[in-house]
């Protein structure tokens, strides 16, 4: 039998453990992000949450209430203004059954708003997870769902180029606040696949 579970009951052990081994997981899905995104503001509340059938979980569900910017008293899904990442599925789940179990989730978040009073959701497919960097989404799964397309375009910069051609083309504004941080004293570190470890993630 198929169960909701809230995040607290299935505790973060467990929960990044199942983000972990699931292909459709990433940062944004784990108790660390939650913690971060609970962090933001005194009014953000958890209300994540995982399917569960006997002992095995299938899919956990990110989901955070935050306060709408200078909205009072309204809320929205959404993790530290981002939206909440697609729920992760056990990667068992296939075919219809994987699309059943995604329908069932997503049907549970629309309660949870309603109970709520939640004014809108955001969700996206995390970019750096298995499936998007695979091609494995030629569309929106969202829209056979009833949710709302509005996706935005990316952008790319061309780094080769000078910084000089590279800020003919940006707004004034932000080429202002990029020129700003000339004035502080910020240090950056890359990591890539020779240097980084489970710590540093």
């Amino acid at each position: 039998m198929l169960k909701f579970v809230p995040f607290e009951e299935i505790g973060k052990e467990r929960w990044d453990e199942f983000c972990l081994d699931s292909n459709d997981a990433w940062f944004r899905h784990t108790s660390a992000s939650l913690k971060f995104c609970l962090s933001l503001n005194g009014l953000n509340k958890n209300f994540s949450f995982a399917l569960v059938e006997g002992d095995k979980i299938l899919a956990v569900a990110p989901v955070i209430r935050q306060p709408i910017s200078g909205e009072d008293g309204l809320f929205e899904f959404t993790m530290g203004g981002d939206p909440i990442p697609l729920p992760a599925l056990n990667n068992e789940l296939v075919g219809s059954r994987r699309e059943k179990i995604l329908k069932t989730i997503l049907l549970r978040i629309d309660e949870i708003a309603k109970a709520e009073n939640i004014a809108y959701a955001r969700m996206f497919i995390d970019p750096l997870t298995k499936p998007f960097l695979s091609g494995q989404f030629a569309y929106n799964p969202f829209l056979k769902f009833g949710w709302n397309d509005v996706s935005l375009t990316a952008n790319i910069l061309d780094l080769s180029l000078s910084q000089k051609a590279l800020f003919k083309n940006i707004r004034d504004t932000y080429r202002y606040d990029i020129s700003g941080t000339d004035k502080l004293s910020l240090s950056v570190e890359f990591f890539d696949s020779q240097n980084i470890s489970s710590e540093v993630f």
